[in-house]
């Protein structure tokens, strides 16, 4: 009777208990796997920028040795696509990445954004009727001019309605600063706040200027010299251009030679008018603006990566061999930027 009482009050297993080790020993595994995907995760800017560099370096081969231009465009949008990707919540962009801040300060931080939008915002529309009316009264005249250039491109009218009305949009946003709102992790400091360049304006500007001056010096040297050779599309912007400055007029609203708009003869004629009809007033045209380019371009990539790296980006595009030919090559529709603003 012992006997039974014993074994009905046994002790029974539990299960959860049983398959403890069994669990004990998957947990290292998955320790591990999670281990991998978090170096993976932060490692994600570097193998995702190989991974584009890579697609995109495929595309340039497909694009010179098969002169397939519709699939190299394709690679080089997915280059760039990863490339996205990979900088996305990283380096400068931190918009994706999680706050440093504890959840009290965040809380604060963000309320004090919010009033400053609607600060901003509601001093955007007290101060900014004028300046938006202006910008209105821009577009309209734009349009009216285009309509008259449809009709007519050498119409007068349409002519110095289209320059007034470029000149009304400039006034409007003349001094007109956007009011970026207080971020979420302005106060976060990451390596890169900390070790950037931290250089007074004015040594700043004096890089900048001696960077522009690099560039130009490299693209005025020997530019007159007949003995490096011509193109033969220079001699045809030249002849466009010696046709305006010997009274043949063309509307600066049509194409000309070859499809190219006809802008860029006469930026070339005023050129040559002013440094002389030869094959330095020629090609000094894509000189200068080729140098000034470096000026907006060092403001953009400090803007995202900080002033080491616009320096050094900078100065690797004003010795760029490649650019600095390019540059010096009378013969190039991308000089004018006002041609991108043509009715037709």
């Amino acid at each position: 009777m012992s006997l039974m009482v014993q074994s009905e009050t046994a002790p029974t297993v539990d299960k959860s208990v049983a398959a403890e080790p069994e669990l004990i020993a998957r947990r290292p595994s998955t320790s591990r796997l999670a281990g991998i995907g978090r170096v993976a995760m932060r490692s994600r800017p570097l193998w995702l920028g190989l991974l584009a560099l890579g697609v995109a370096l495929y595309a340039q081969r497909i694009l010179i040795e098969e002169q397939a231009v519709v699939p190299s465009i394709r690679w080089y949008a997915l280059a760039i696509l990863l490339l996205l990707l990979a900088w996305a919540g990283s380096y400068r962009n931190k918009a994706l990445l999680p706050s440093p801040l504890q959840a009290t300060q965040l809380a604060e931080v963000e309320t004090k954004a919010t009033t400053a939008r609607v600060r901003s915002w509601q001093t955007v529309v007290r101060s900014g009727a004028g300046r938006w009316g202006l910008a209105l009264v821009a577009l309209a005249l734009n349009l009216f001019s285009a309509a008259q250039l449809r009709g007519d491109f050498y119409s007068s009218l349409g002519s110095i309605g289209w320059v007034l009305s470029l000149v009304l949009l400039l006034v409007a946003f003349t001094g007109y600063r956007v009011r970026v709102p207080a971020q979420v992790d302005r106060e976060a400091r990451d390596v890169e706040d900390r070790t950037d360049w931290k250089l007074p304006p004015t040594f700043e500007i004096a890089l900048v200027i001696g960077i522009f001056l690099l560039a130009l010096g490299l693209r005025l040297y020997r530019l007159d010299d007949w003995s490096l050779g011509m193109h033969g599309d220079e001699g045809e912007f030249g002849w466009e251009a010696l046709n305006i400055i010997n009274g043949k007029p063309i509307s600066p609203f049509l194409t000309g030679w070859l499809g190219h708009p006809n802008v860029t003869f006469w930026s070339v004629a005023l050129t040559m008018q002013v440094f002389g009809a030869d094959l330095f007033g020629l090609r000094i045209l894509p000189v200068v603006v080729g140098s000034l380019l470096l000026i907006p371009f060092y403001g953009l990539v400090r803007l995202l990566f900080g002033v080491r790296m616009a320096f050094t980006a900078s100065v690797l595009l004003a010795v760029s061999d490649i650019l600095a030919a390019g540059a010096r090559l009378g013969a190039t529709t991308d000089v004018v930027p006002l041609e991108r603003f043509e009715p037709d």
